[in-house]
């Protein structure tokens, strides 16, 4: 090679490493490389910091908006394990159904006004909630933890399929690992890893779907605030009323399997509440008579909840309890077909359910 074919090349490589570095360094460019870099900055301190302690006190930095209930469900549960209660705890499980029918601070002021001023509430409510998802949480719970458990068991939760479990463990909608969880998903042909005892590794399916919210809140400075209801006060609106009918108005397929399959489900939760000594209450929120009037598959599905949950109460299982009100519900005390949204009725309902809390914590 010649000197002049060498200067040529060092002037080529030189070419290329300017047009390199002020490719790097333009304003778009730098500000990906800046962005990328904080993602994995971050990524690397979610593995490292984030725990359940980390996710008992900050977990709202994971929510989207103040109705993620997933996010709320995923912190309460977290911050029950970390820092179990030292009093008498009243912990409500159910869907949207029965977290529009039981408001925290309604219950909070009905248990006050029956003596019970020094229970604490843990709702941990969320839309789709099935018995699986109720059952997961109570594995959760502290083995020291003392009260009762609300569980909210509606025509509509006894429809999930084997499918809808499946596609809700494998989506990881909340941030903890559960026998139940495991079972059903190996059942379903999707084993899972052996748990590593590291909160990252074991719910690395949670954090991986969370961390974009995670790294936006983090960068503004937002702390979501949960909506204790996202049905409360709301007036009614015929549209969802009529959006809910349509998907409504029909038999889900193979009800009946998987109203038996859930009801196992039940019992299962009844025998854990049972082993960890707590009382367990299995509640029929209020239901919108005018849904069931205009739709008869919604008449015919709650005709057969309402016969299982008599022969329930009849039986040897835990106690169950149908809502019986002083004044009757009507189509108006509700947002849409199944979520109630009159305060007024929600307060009636708080002090009628405290009365039996009452009565289970005694007894």
């Amino acid at each position: 090679m010649t000197a002049e074919n060498s200067g040529a090349g060092s002037s080529g490589r030189r070419t290329k490493i300017a047009a390199l570095w002020a490719g790097l360094t333009r304003p778009s460019v730098l500000a990906l490389g800046i962005a990328g870099a904080l993602n994995v900055a971050t990524l690397a301190a979610v593995g490292l910091f984030v725990d359940r302690d980390f996710v008992a006190r900050h977990g709202e930095l994971f929510a989207a908006n103040p109705v993620d209930y997933d996010a709320m469900v995923t912190q309460r549960i977290a911050a029950l394990a970390e820092h179990p209660p030292v009093a008498r705890t009243v912990v409500v499980l159910g869907s949207s159904i029965t977290l529009a029918a039981i408001l925290e601070p309604e219950l909070n002021a009905a248990l006050a006004s029956h003596g019970l001023a020094d229970v604490q509430v843990a709702k941990l409510c969320a839309g789709r909630q099935s018995p699986l998802d109720a059952l997961a949480l109570v594995e959760q719970l502290p083995r020291q933890l003392r009260g009762v458990v609300v569980a909210g068991v509606t025509a509509e939760s006894l429809t999930h399929s084997a499918a809808t479990a499946v596609s809700i463990g494998g989506a990881a909608r909340v941030g903890f690992r559960s026998d139940a969880y495991d079972q059903i998903l190996f059942e379903a042909g999707f084993p899972q890893p052996p748990r590593a005892s590291l909160y990252a590794i074991d719910n690395a399916a949670f954090l991986s779907a969370r961390f974009p919210r995670l790294v936006v809140n983090l960068l503004t400075g937002r702390r979501v605030r949960f909506h204790d209801s996202n049905y409360a006060g709301r007036s009614p609106s015929p549209e969802q009323f009529e959006v809910q009918g349509r998907l409504y108005d029909r038999m889900p397929p193979a009800y009946e399997a998987n109203a038996q399959r859930n009801l196992r489900l039940v019992e299962r939760l009844r025998l854990l509440t049972r082993e960890r000594g707590l009382q367990l209450l299995l509640v029929a929120p209020p239901v919108n008579p005018a849904f069931s009037a205009r739709y008869p598959a919604v008449a015919r599905l709650r005709e057969l909840h309402a016969t299982r949950m008599e022969m329930a109460r009849k039986g040897a299982g835990p106690t169950v309890l149908t809502a019986a009100l002083a004044d009757p519900v009507d189509g108006a005390d509700f947002f849409d077909g199944i979520h109630l949204s009159n305060r007024r009725v929600a307060q009636a309902y708080a002090d009628w359910l405290a009365g039996h809390i009452e009565e289970a914590i005694d007894g």
